[in-house]
């Protein structure tokens, strides 16, 4: 537990002294644009795809997640996701969708509502969500600038009650974000080696230990 809680003071530092120079939406472990788990109000452009591959294991390494995002109009996102729990070896095709109700705008958050597994073959999930920058380009170093955006929620499922997080971002290659999505405390870090090409690293929580999630994914524009 006090290490627990040194990594998230530590994180907090960090989202403090490296705040986003552009909110893009990327995808979360579980292939809906998001944080570690937790969905945010921001979706793919229209035209837009994105798959991915993502282990989010505890002892055991395979693909957890094996997801296909698309954007069919503008902002609306479906996904399938071929998931496989780490107690189970069925894998198990989950349907997501998400909408934007509001853009982000310098005074507003942006606000979207959306579904988890809605033919709930494991536990759907019902939410809305709120995204705002609350630091916007902020100069770190001579050509990188940064930023940090807050998110907020409500869910009804398997994403139960409130779920919040923060994301901060160097240039557009790094992001770090931590999260409470309703149940445990999740740390995420992404990397853009190149555009369109991210690598996931994630500490989830869970009841009986935190574990370690990585992955890749790949979004460009049809």
């Amino acid at each position: 537990m006090r290490t627990n809680r040194l990594i998230i003071q530590l994180l907090f530092m960090l989202l403090w002294f490296l705040p986003a120079v552009c909110a893009i939406a990327a995808p979360s472990m579980r292939g809906y644009t998001g944080l570690v788990v937790i969905p945010t109000a921001r979706a793919l452009d229209i035209g837009e795809y994105d798959f991915g591959v993502m282990t989010e294991d505890k002892g055991i390494s395979h693909a957890n997640d094996i997801f296909v995002t698309y954007s069919p109009k503008q902002n609306l996102e479906v996904g399938v996701n071929a998931y496989q729990s780490p107690s189970d070896d069925k894998r198990r095709l989950l349907l997501n969708a998400k909408y934007m109700l509001a853009d982000e705008t310098q005074e507003a958050a942006g606000v979207a509502v959306g579904l988890i597994d809605f033919t709930n073959e494991i536990d759907a999930s019902a939410y809305v969500v709120a995204t705002k920058s609350i630091v916007r380009r902020a100069r770190l170093f001579k050509n990188i600038r940064g930023g940090i955006s807050g998110h907020a929620g409500f869910g009804i499922g398997e994403i139960d009650a409130l779920f919040v997080g923060l994301s901060a971002y160097a240039g557009n290659r790094v992001m770090f974000s931590i999260e409470y999505d309703s149940r445990n405390v999740n740390l995420g870090f992404r990397f853009t080696p190149v555009k369109g090409l991210r690598l996931h690293t994630a500490v989830l929580g869970s009841g009986d230990g935190d574990h370690i999630g990585l992955g890749v994914s790949y979004t460009r524009k049809y």
